[in-house]
């Protein structure tokens, strides 16, 4: 009789039950860890936050906000599995692009406290700059001083509120630039600077295919500006001509060439 034989036999079989053992007791514990783990970020209150709160906001609810949050959050299991009042699944970037649900939405800062488990949102909404209308008035809407349309506005006449007229036949999307983001500063900087000179002007009218952008003085003198180009020389050379001759007398002045000024006599 074979003892050696035997005696192998036996002790592969120790190893078996050995390594089984040690396998089983590795997924025991691996299994208690990783509830450990479970519990300690989606369930116990360490991770939970007390207060979600909502400050800047004056037309936008402070659930929009939160849907709109909620909306931007990764949609993956880790986000389903914590919640949303979870301290973790919270960037403190915030959303980097506001959806079209909310174009009054003009941006979003998020403070994050773990020590008191809280969440503060900052909320900058849009500010009315002034109203562009399309097709001779047959839309207006509320734009910013970033050239973005965010909601319906009233058509109106006089030189309270600025007013831009568009005959671009398209459809509007609020939340977007309606102006070309190369000429922003310059459409800007041309409104900004009538608006705090003495001409009173009634509305302006762009026109997108030549870029240029149009106005017309309570004394009736149209002013012609061209988008591309830096409009600081034009609105300095407007002002000498405005201290030198009487507007009364003037029938169109032309900016529409670089560091040019023209203007014709009526």
């Amino acid at each position: 009789m074979n003892m050696d034989g035997y005696r192998s036999e036996d002790q592969l079989k120790k190893q078996r039950f050995f390594l089984r053992l040690k396998i089983y007791a590795g997924l025991t514990i691996f299994s208690f860890i990783g509830i450990g783990v479970f519990y300690l970020l989606a369930i116990s209150p360490i991770f939970k936050l007390k207060n979600v709160e909502v400050t800047g906001n004056e037309s936008l609810l402070t659930q929009e906000i939160l849907s709109e949050l909620k909306s931007r959050m990764p949609n993956n299991l880790f986000t389903r599995i914590l919640g949303f009042r979870n301290y973790l699944v919270w960037s403190k970037n915030g959303p980097t692009k506001i959806t079209a649900k909310q174009p009054l939405l003009a941006g979003i800062s998020i403070d994050k406290d773990f020590w008191n488990q809280s969440v503060e949102i900052t909320v900058q909404e849009r500010q009315k700059y002034g109203i562009w209308c399309f097709n001779n008035s047959d839309a207006c809407y509320w734009f910013d001083n970033g050239g973005v349309i965010f909601m319906p506005a009233p058509d109106t006449n006089g030189y309270l509120i600025i007013k831009i007229q568009d005959f671009l036949e398209k459809t509007p999307i609020l939340g977007t630039k309606i102006i070309d983001e190369r000429l922003t500063a310059n459409f800007i900087k041309i409104i900004e600077s009538l608006k705090n000179s003495d001409l009173r002007v009634k509305e302006f009218v762009i026109d997108h295919l030549l870029q240029e952008l149009k106005t017309e003085t309570q004394e009736g003198v149209k002013i012609l500006f061209n988008l591309r180009f830096d409009p600081e020389f034009g609105i300095s050379a407007l002002k000498s001509l405005r201290g030198e001759v009487s507007f009364k007398n003037i029938e169109y002045i032309d900016l529409r060439v670089e560091n040019r000024i023209y203007y014709k006599n009526r």
